[in-house]
């Protein structure tokens, strides 16, 4: 099973920069750089902005040192400073450019980085009245735990797409959790996952059972599967086809492990929803991602943007889509990040504070129906 970063060179294409893991023909790499530069990639506006958090808008220093980005100061917000700033930190580009950056609480990557600029940006989306949506697979708690250091967003999804919350009051879309509660449960629950009798649950059970390592803590409408090996993969997929035979449980492989949720979620299907919901269709949408279970999601918009390349399937899915945007400071964590938000920024047609701020209140209106 092939980790969320590849080890591999970045290779500079002609308007591209690529990131290479281990066995990638760089040729094909090259010529779809070239291809995309021959059809010309100008970004045209949108209304929302489908974003991933790891890898996208929270970067980590084991991925982003191998392009020569570094961390040259770390300090904690001082007394009197607002939680929200927390610990601080200052990263450096090979060329020396810095930035302030926000300091995630610790994950099994380490501390993740935001940087102001990165905020500042999407915010300025935002005002200009483009909706922004968070989209992650990371658990429940996580998010919350993140929440006062990450960008402000209109819709947050988390948990692989099974729990959709708006606004600042994070309210639960309970008409999206009532559609595949048969198969998980309710959301909101104090039952045990090992108490929980719906089909997801079952799979857990079973797989716990069977000695795989499963992870089960914040989870509410998904669960995740560590297999570190050929003979734990060939169990969870033959787990999988025993149990669900009906094919309602869906699966997606993020940061090297596999997550299980009801099949009509996941980020591709959730994204579907949200479009519908707040009147935003596909040819308006862009998606800012990296890894693969980000591909649903892509693919449900019109335009893509990729900070970094980070496995085989994504660079295949370059080669096979050269219109995509690919960051030419890809890798380079913050800076390649900031570099596609400011792309999407420039693209959006002037508009006044007024104008702005009704397409504002018109996405928080659709958003609560």
């Amino acid at each position: 099973m092939r980790g969320k970063r590849g080890t591999g060179a970045c290779l500079a294409g002609i308007g591209l920069a690529l990131v290479l893991p281990s066995g990638t023909c760089a040729h094909s790499v090259r010529d779809a750089a070239s291809d995309a530069a021959a059809m010309g990639t100008a970004v045209r506006p949108v209304r929302v902005v489908f974003s991933d958090l790891d890898g996208t808008l929270v970067h980590f220093e084991p991925w982003f040192a191998k392009h020569g980005v570094r961390v040259v100061d770390r300090e904690s917000a001082a007394d009197g400073e607002s939680a929200r700033d927390g610990f601080r930190a200052v990263v450096e580009s090979g060329a020396g450019e810095r930035r302030a950056c926000r300091v995630l609480p610790p994950s099994t990557m380490g501390p993740g980085y935001v940087s102001d600029e990165t905020v500042r940006l999407v915010d300025a989306l935002r005002w200009r009245g483009v909706t922004f949506v968070v989209i992650t697979a990371a658990r429940k708690s996580t998010l919350l735990e993140r929440l006062p250091h990450l960008p402000r967003a209109d819709v947050y999804v988390c948990e692989c797409g099974t729990r959709i919350l708006y606004g600042d009051d994070l309210e639960l879309d309970r008409d999206w959790a009532a559609r595949f509660e048969h198969i998980s449960g309710p959301l909101e629950t104090d039952v045990p996952a090992d108490e929980r009798p719906q089909p997801l649950w079952q799979l857990c059970r079973r797989m716990r059972e069977a000695g795989l390592a499963v992870d089960t803590r914040s989870y509410y409408g998904c669960f995740r599967v560590s297999a570190t090996c050929a003979e734990d993969v060939a169990l969870v997929e033959a787990l999988r086809a025993e149990l669900d035979a009906h094919g309602v449980i869906g699966c997606s492989i993020n940061l090297g492990k596999f997550d299980f949720y009801p099949a009509s979620c996941g980020k591709g299907n959730a994204v579907r929803y949200l479009q519908a919901k707040l009147g935003l269709p596909k040819a308006d949408s862009a998606a800012l991602f990296d890894d693969d279970n980000d591909l649903p999601m892509a693919e449900e918009c019109d335009q893509q943007f990729l900070p970094a390349l980070t496995s085989d399937s994504i660079v295949a899915a370059v080669r096979a889509h050269p219109q995509w945007r690919v960051a030419a400071r890809c890798g380079q964590g913050v800076f390649a990040v900031e570099e596609l938000l400011e792309a999407l920024l420039a693209a959006l047609p002037a508009a006044s504070g007024g104008a702005a701020e009704k397409a504002r209140e018109a996405a928080t209106v659709a958003a609560t129906r």
